[in-house]
C-alpha cells in the first residue's frame, strides 16, 4: 500500500522509485532494436562484433517481452486479490 500511496502522491508521500514502462514506450525500445538489430539479421552474422551487437539485442527483446508478461500477471493477480479481500 506504500508504494501505491507514493506513485499517487497520497498524503504527500514521495516517490522513490521509477513508474512501469507504458506498452507505447515498450513498442518504441522495440522499433528502435528492430532497427539496430532486424531480426533477419540475427541468422546472418559475420563477425565477432556483429555477434555481440546481435546478442544485446535479442537478450534485451526476450527479457522484454517475459518481464512485461510477468509483471502484467503479477498485476492482475494482485488487483483480484485485493477484490476478494474487500
Amino acid at each position: 500500500m506504500k508504494s501505491i500511496k507514493n506513485k499517487c502522491g497520497a498524503d504527500g508521500g514521495q516517490r522513490n522509485h521509477a513508474e512501469a514502462i507504458t506498452i507505447e514506450n515498450m513498442k518504441a525500445v522495440w522499433e528502435w532494436s528492430e532497427k539496430q538489430c532486424p531480426t533477419e539479421q540475427l541468422n546472418e552474422i559475420e563477425d565477432a562484433a556483429e555477434l555481440k551487437n546481435a546478442k544485446r539485442h535479442a537478450l534485451m527483446r526476450a527479457f522484454m517481452v517475459s518481464g512485461f508478461t510477468l509483471w502484467t500477471r503479477f498485476v492482475q493477480s494482485t488487483v483480484y486479490l485485493m477484490c476478494k479481500l474487500q
